[in-house]
């Protein structure tokens, strides 16, 4: 298994292809099922949302141009630094920044209203200590957050391995899930 955990390793896979990838799907599939989820939030002009762990993604570009929500409140944030340079050359009007998850000290407590996770958890997961860093994850997801805020988790694991992380010493949150089947287009 890669070393997901290594920032060599994703500076190396970055640094041999700027080809954008989307983990599991697009926007394009995510859109009815997260949208929904946002609709209260697009009233607040001032909406703070958060994309984690964006990579290259077309996801981060076509959730901004297609959402509704102002491309100013929108912050892309990745632990590579090759990859978000890439962005950042691709895309200047867009908020990407150096920011590892795990430590988004750079925010300040309660000040997010939304975070979209498409796929991170996956990757703390598949670390050598991935509850651990998975639970680091979540406890940091909550500091940045609003109360009422959403974090809204697309994940290859079922609801069940998703809300062992719901509440702990640390957080307690309300937690709802909902699934949906999404077809690989690759596949």
């Amino acid at each position: 298994m890669p070393e997901y955990g290594s920032r060599l390793y994703w500076d190396q896979r970055y640094s041999k292809s700027e080809e954008a990838f989307d983990w599991m799907c697009d926007y394009e599939q995510l859109e009815p099922t997260i949208l929904p989820l946002l609709s209260k939030l697009k009233s607040n002009k001032h909406c703070k949302i958060l994309i984690i762990g964006c990579g290259n993604a077309n996801f981060s570009v076509d959730f901004v141009n297609n959402s509704g929500f102002n491309t100013k409140n929108v912050i892309h944030i990745d632990y590579c630094d090759v990859v978000i340079q890439q962005q950042k050359k691709k895309f200047p009007s867009l908020d990407f920044r150096v920011m590892d998850a795990l430590n988004m000290a750079q925010l300040d407590d309660d000040t997010i209203d939304c975070i979209i996770d498409k796929s991170l958890i996956d990757t703390t997961l598949c670390y050598h200590d991935g509850h651990e860093t998975t639970e680091r994850l979540f406890t940091e997801m909550h500091r940045v957050l609003k109360n009422g805020g959403r974090i809204v988790t697309i994940s290859l694991h079922t609801e069940e391995e998703v809300k062992l992380f719901q509440s702990s010493d640390k957080h307690n949150f309300e937690f709802l899930a909902s699934s949906c089947k999404i077809v690989n287009k690759r596949r």
